[in-house]
């Protein structure tokens, strides 16, 4: 575990180090579907946390993991101002979430 999440800062540091941003080189319709959900997704997003609020009406401000590792990738393949700290403080988040009790009834292996 401990070494996924230093890989996962190292490869946050090498995107962060990069200018550039993977939704320029998107056709122009996906370019434009990707920044309009993660304009949607911004909205949503709990940085005291580091996930998304579940967007749910039955669910008022629980946070939601699928959700908010869709929205770390689009954070990756941004790539402006805090995108980069943001996805690699969500996919930490995410990674040390996971159940690591072989009796956790959700464990895998």
């Amino acid at each position: 575990m401990k070494g996924f999440l230093s890989s996962a800062t190292a490869f946050a540091m090498l995107v962060h180090t990069c200018t550039c941003s993977y939704v320029s080189k998107m056709p122009h319709n996906s370019q434009k579907l990707l920044l309009e959900s993660m304009d949607w997704m911004d909205n949503s997003y709990d940085s005291d946390s580091g996930y998304l609020h579940s967007v749910l009406g039955n669910s008022a401000l629980q946070h939601e993991t699928r959700s908010s590792a869709w929205y770390a990738v689009g954070l990756l393949a941004r790539n402006k101002k805090d995108d980069v700290a943001n996805a690699e403080k969500i996919i930490c988040n995410i990674i040390g979430g996971q159940f690591k009790d072989p009796a956790d009834q959700w464990y895998a292996f």
